[in-house]
């Protein structure tokens, strides 16, 4: 999650989800973490495909996401 309230469900993202609406309570922040990572599609690495993303889209640079 970047300083600005994106979430990132990947490091070879090319977008995040803004989270600040959630932040009404804990339990809605909850609920829209939650709903986010079970709708994710950006399962490169689990696939195996992060160093081709990587190499052949835009993504979020590490820095930006705080890594």
């Amino acid at each position: 999650m970047t300083a600005d309230g994106q979430a990132f469900t990947c490091l070879f993202a090319t977008r995040g989800t803004d989270l600040k609406p959630a932040l009404t309570s804990d339990d809605d922040l909850e609920r829209e973490i939650s709903a986010l990572w079970q709708r994710r599609l950006d399962q490169y690495s689990e696939e195996g495909r992060g160093q081709a993303a990587f190499r052949t889209s835009p993504h979020a640079e590490m820095a930006y996401l705080g890594g």
